[in-house]
């Protein structure tokens, strides 16, 4: 008889040991989950940030037809594209871009002004862009180039982009074309 009340005891000193654990592991994973949720909405607010006009800068559209696909904005040494849409750059855009890096560097190389460019892609964490930019821009000849460079990546990005959304909306009706008609074969059928 005593062994059975020796158990209940220590089940129920097992039971309040497991309760605090609980307590204690409830508090640390909710501490957990608000860092978390803090670091998320930095995220989101750094990410959010990136499209808006600083006082210094220029804007200027990008436009494919009438929909507005992107601005171009022109800072003091730099120049950055926020899309409008959310896309991602292609491999080749990526390519083409970084082979304007490349001409404004020799560009800069051989007027003695140093290797300041540097093209910088911040994408969002679903792998569109968020920003496009190029920084270490001293000359008007390379602004222009930049600025050309970005305008052509955003609208090709953006052709890109449509192509996918019209060739994804062929399949879906091709898969809905097809599921009508065998019903209708089926109702004739019987």
């Amino acid at each position: 008889m005593n062994d059975s009340v020796g158990e209940g005891l220590s089940q129920q000193s097992e039971k309040a040991v497991s309760k605090e654990d609980l307590e204690a592991f409830l508090r640390k994973r909710v501490q957990e989950l608000e860092e978390e949720l803090r670091t998320l909405k930095a995220l989101l607010e750094y990410i959010e940030d990136a499209g808006k006009l600083s006082p210094t800068e220029r804007a200027e559209d990008v436009k494919v037809g009438r929909r507005r696909v992107a601005r171009v904005l022109r800072g003091e040494s730099y120049v950055r594209a926020v899309p409008e849409v959310p896309m991602a750059l292609p491999r080749e855009v990526r390519e083409y871009l970084q082979t304007v890096e490349a001409e404004i560097r020799a560009y800069q190389a051989k007027s003695e002004a140093g290797e300041g460019v540097k093209l910088v892609i911040r994408e969002r964490p679903d792998g569109t862009v968020a920003e496009v930019k190029f920084d270490g821009l001293f000359t008007t000849l390379e602004v222009l180039k930049a600025k050309a460079a970005l305008k052509y990546a955003m609208e090709t990005a953006y052709e890109v982009y449509r192509a996918q959304l019209r060739s994804k909306g062929a399949e879906e009706e091709e898969e809905g074309a097809q599921g009508p008609e065998g019903g209708a074969e089926d109702v004739e059928g019987s």
